[in-house]
């Protein structure tokens, strides 16, 4: 597969979303710090619960992407959310203000697939096909750079300890690096093409891929042997998302076939689909209780799912388009999601009440 064909195939993979423009934001310089503002959350009104008692999430719109957000994701306290897409920035915000803290940019290309260390100090982007930047968030500067041209990385993730990085690649390779030296410590194998999500579990011992091109599989590896531990077959098209409940003992999969498939990841067992009607899905992920799951796609609806039960609980309307990627806060209710033409909305769902004794 040629380079020049890369971004192209990428973006067909990503399904993104999209959302009325409300204010404009300032724009920093790459590693530049940027004072904050508070703001509220505003209701969207167009949101619609389906009876089952859980109120409707509020949302804000973060202002400052001008092109597609292909990736986001939260720090591991969950007082940062970073952004990435097609316009050569990834941007840092605060999540209790909603307001822009940095901003980084790229020479050229789009730039997708990021992932916080566990410490919340580096920030791993995909710069180019080739090039895998670890960003110090504290200098505003590149730590490290693994720079190779045969792997075409297109997905990334921290292990849990922080000592490896996983990369998946358009050739259907997962490569395990040594975050300190930046040097190969493993490749897995095992899918035909197209293995951009990567997940590792939350004990660090399994690693989730899934495939695209005509390859449908999840498949789970022990990290530390490589061994294949399970080939999850059932999906009929291409897998964008894969992710570990918190607990590890599940794994939910979004697939362009219109489902979210849970597995258990001690048997390789389904344990239930969900069906989100005629429309591709493009992201999902779990609440930090494992209760929920939040899933985007080619609609661009957001919705939250009882991860237990498998019911639909809300279906959310705040973009005007496809939806590439959606995130749940490690620490709190509070979700993003983002997608086409610079949308990034946070969504924060309400507590519930405190019961009177």
């Amino acid at each position: 597969m040629f380079r020049t064909h890369v971004k192209t195939i990428i973006l067909a993979l990503l399904l993104a979303g999209c959302g009325p423009t409300m204010t404009a934001a300032p724009i920093a310089v790459t590693g530049t710090q940027i004072p904050s503002t508070k703001t509220p959350f505003p209701v969207m009104p167009t949101s619609v619960p389906h009876g089952t008692g859980i109120d409707v999430p509020s949302s804000q719109k973060l202002i400052g992407h001008s092109s597609n957000v292909s990736s986001i994701v939260f720090s591991p306290d969950g007082s940062l959310l970073a952004s990435t897409g097609d316009d050569r920035t990834v941007r840092v915000w605060d999540v209790a203000t909603g307001q822009p803290k940095q901003v980084f940019t790229a020479g050229s290309g789009s730039m997708r697939g990021l992932d916080f260390s566990p410490d919340g100090q580096l920030l791993a982007v995909i710069e180019q096909d080739e090039t895998i930047a670890l960003w110090d968030l504290s200098g505003g500067r590149v730590a490290l750079r693994i720079n190779d041209p045969t792997i075409q990385a297109c997905g990334v993730e921290f292990s849990p300890d922080g000592a490896l990085l996983a990369s998946g690649d358009v050739a259907g390779v997962i490569r395990l690096w040594d975050v300190k030296s930046g040097k190969l410590v493993r490749e897995l194998r095992g899918l035909k093409a197209l293995s951009c999500p990567v997940t590792f579990s939350p004990d660090g011992t399994r690693i989730a891929s899934a495939g695209g091109d005509s390859d449908d599989r999840v498949l789970v590896w022990d990290v530390y042997t490589g061994e294949l531990l399970h080939t999850l077959a059932g999906h009929t098209k291409n897998v964008y998302r894969v992710v570990f409940s918190p607990d590890g003992a599940s794994l939910a999969s979004a697939s362009g076939d219109r489902t979210i498939k849970i597995w258990d990841t001690g048997s390789g067992e389904l344990r239930y689909t969900l069906v989100a009607d005629q429309y591709k899905l493009s992201s999902v992920d779990f609440s930090p209780d494992g209760g929920l799951l939040v899933s985007g796609g080619i609609d661009g609806l957001v919705r939250l799912w009882d991860a237990k039960s498998g019911q639909q609980l809300v279906t959310l309307r705040g973009h005007n388009g496809e939806i590439y990627s959606v995130a749940f806060s490690p620490v709190e209710r509070v979700f993003a999601s983002a997608g086409e033409n610079g949308a990034l909305l946070l969504w924060r769902i309400p507590s519930a009440p405190a019961a009177t004794p």
